[in-house]
């Protein structure tokens, strides 16, 4: 499933997915590893921490292998793809 809702709004709905269901989120709900991170760019706390730790940062020049086996990838944004 390719995740294309607006920002603050895919956390919950992924969560609600079944398991089995591998998601590309892009959206910027699952970009930042750390929750407090999270909470200090985007002012409110992460709806689905678990999620969160399990996601992988889909930017398979670094993560290749991680992708490739991960249920939830956050899609990287254009600037760090064009920065690579």
């Amino acid at each position: 499933v390719f995740c294309c809702l607006p920002h603050g709004t895919t956390q919950e709905i992924i969560a609600a997915l079944p398991e089995h269901v591998k998601v590309v989120d892009l959206s910027a709900d699952f970009r930042l590893r750390s929750l407090e991170a999270y909470e200090q760019w985007y002012g409110a706390p992460h709806a689905a921490p678990k999620l969160q730790e399990e996601a992988v940062y889909g930017l398979t020049e670094l993560a290749r292998e991680q992708v490739k086996g991960a249920r939830l990838v956050a899609n990287p944004g254009c600037y760090p793809t064009c920065a690579q």
